[in-house]
C-alpha cells in the first residue's frame, strides 16, 4: 500500500459510497464555490500502514440488511415532507454560530455489517477534520475482533501542498504532494430556504446522494440544516419508511427520493426529528450499507473529545 493507496483508503472512509467517492466530492465542493492532484512520491507502506488501509477498508466497506416490512415503500410525500419540515423546526433552534478557521469538527459514527458467522461486525469510526481545511487532521477507527484501534492523520492542504504519509502512517516532514483544501466546516453554503432550494435544485438527479456526500464530510450550522431539510421536502417523488434500525441499533423513520431498490434515505429520530444518519434501503435480499451519527461537535484540537 503507498501513499495514494492510503489516501484513497481515507477517503472511502470518510464519504459514503453511493457513486464514486472522489467526483461526488468535487461535485458537491463545486458547486458550493459557485453558490457563494496526483500524489507524488509513492512510498511502498510497511506492517502498520497496511493494517491501517485494512482497517480503512473494512469501515468502506461496512453493509447493513434492510428490510421493507411486506416489500412496502411505506409512507406518501406529504408524509415524508412532513418529518423534513419537523427536522428543520429542530435543526433551527439548534447553534448557528460557525467554527473558526483553526479549530475542528468531530464526528463520531459507527457501521454494522453481517459477519461470515451471522453475527454482526461494527466499525467505530472518529474523525477530526480542519474546520478552513488547513491544519492537520485525525482518523480513529475500531474495528472489533480485526485490526483493533487505529489512527492516522489527515493531512491539512495549505498552499496547494499537503504532507505525504509514511510508511509507519505518520506524515512526512519534508515530503508533499499536491492538493485542494477540503474544509470540514461547510462556510459556503446557503442558510435561507430560498438559496438553499436554489443549490439543491443544482445537485441535479443524485441529490440525496450529495446531500449524503455534503452531511458526511462538512459541519453545517444548525440553521444550515434547517434550510437543508426544508429544501428537500420541496422535491418530487419523496416516500417514508416508517421503521428502520440504524447501524447503533436506534429505530427511527426513513425518507428517501425516487425507487426504492438501492435508495440513500436520512434516518430521523420518529420522537425528537433529530438525524440519526443514513442508509441504502433495498429489498430483503440485498445487502446495503448504514451509518449511525453518535455524535459531532466542534473542538479546538484533533484528538480531542467533546
Amino acid at each position: 500500500m503507498n501513499d495514494e493507496d492510503l489516501d484513497r483508503g481515507v477517503r472511502l472512509a470518510l464519504v459514503p459510497a453511493m457513486q464514486p467517492t472522489g467526483e461526488l466530492r468535487r461535485r458537491v465542493l463545486g458547486q458550493l464555490a459557485e453558490a457563494g492532484s496526483s500524489p507524488e512520491g509513492s512510498r511502498r507502506a510497511g506492517r502498520p500502514l497496511m493494517a491501517l488501509g485494512f482497517a480503512l477498508a473494512a469501515a468502506a466497506a461496512v453493509v447493513a440488511v434492510q428490510v421493507l416490512p411486506g416489500g412496502s415503500t411505506g409512507g406518501t410525500r406529504a408524509y415524508a415532507a412532513g418529518v423534513l419540515h419537523d427536522a428543520a423546526v429542530v435543526a433551527a433552534s439548534q447553534d448557528g454560530a460557525a467554527p473558526e478557521g483553526d479549530q475542528f469538527v468531530f464526528t463520531e459514527t459507527m457501521a454494522a455489517a453481517p459477519a461470515r458467522s451471522g453475527s454482526t461486525t461494527t466499525v467505530l469510526t472518529r474523525i477530526w477534520r480542519s474546520a478552513d481545511g488547513a491544519s492537520d487532521g485525525l482518523v480513529w477507527t475500531q474495528v472489533p475482533n480485526a485490526q483493533g484501534r487505529t489512527q492516522v492523520p489527515l493531512p491539512g492542504c495549505r498552499d496547494g501542498k499537503a504532507r505525504s504519509w509514511l510508511p509507519d502512517g505518520q506524515l512526512s516532514a519534508t515530503a508533499d504532494r499536491a492538493c485542494v483544501a477540503e474544509p470540514g466546516f461547510a462556510a459556503q453554503l446557503p442558510a435561507n430556504a430560498s438559496a438553499m432550494t436554489d443549490y439543491v435544485r443544482s445537485l441535479g438527479p443524485d441529490v440525496f446522494a450529495q446531500v449524503v456526500t455534503l452531511l458526511s464530510t462538512s459541519y453545517l450550522t444548525g440553521p444550515m440544516r434547517a434550510a437543508l431539510f426544508d429544501a428537500l421536502a420541496g422535491l418530487p417523488d419523496l416516500h417514508v419508511i416508517e421503521r428502520v434500525d440504524d447501524s447503533a441499533g436506534r429505530s427511527g423513520v426513513a425518507v428517501y427520493q425516487g425507487e426504492s431498490q438501492a435508495a440513500l434515505a436520512l434516518i430521523f429520530d420518529p420522537a425528537t426529528k433529530q438525524l440519526l444518519g443514513w442508509q441504502v434501503v433495498g429489498s430483503a435480499s440485498v445487502q446495503l450499507r448504514s451509518t449511525a451519527i453518535l455524535r459531532q461537535a466542534v473542538v479546538d484540537t484533533a484528538g480531542q473529545l467533546p
